[in-house]
Parts: C-alpha cells; structure tokens; sequence
C-alpha cells in the first residue's frame, strides 16, 4: 500500500508540476486548459481511483466548482491545491 501512495503522490506532483509550467506563460488558453486538466483526469483516475476513488469524485468536484471562473489560471491555480492537499496528506 506504502508504494500505490508513492505512486499516487508522484503522479500528482507530475501533473501539478506540468500545471505550474503552463501557468508560467502569459496567457493560458481554453484549449491549454482543457488539454491540461483532460490529462490531469486521467491520469489521476488511473492512478488513484483503485486505492481511493474519493481523490478523484473530489477533484472532479474542484473541477466543477472552477467552471464559473473566467480566467484559466486561477482555475489551474485551485486544482493545482487541491491536488498539493492530496499529496501533502499522502
């Protein structure tokens, strides 16, 4: 179980860290964006979802939550704590 937490605690910090460099750019797009959190679905789905599915139900909801914001660094930026509260707790 220790190294599913490892694995899972990586690949969020690869997919924060893929956010980060995305965010760096002046703009990001809608089609960053969309490219971005479409791998960070997945990618968080695979990983956790067998050892716990709650990880991904709540980031989806994170997901849901930002719709309402405009712009797309902000909602990169709260994904991206999400998924660092996750790792933290991992």
């Amino acid at each position: 179980m220790n190294q599913n937490k490892s694995q899972i605690k990586d690949t969020i910090l690869n997919i924060v860290s893929r956010g980060l460099i995305l965010a760096a750019s002046p703009q990001v797009t809608d089609g960053q964006y969309q490219e971005w959190q479409n791998y960070a679905q997945i990618m968080l789905r695979i990983c956790s979802y067998q050892y716990n599915p709650t990880i991904y139900m709540n980031y989806l909801k994170v997901c849901t939550n930002v719709l309402s914001v405009s712009d797309n660094k902000e909602k990169m930026r709260q994904c991206c704590n999400y998924l660092l509260g996750v790792a933290k707790i991992l």
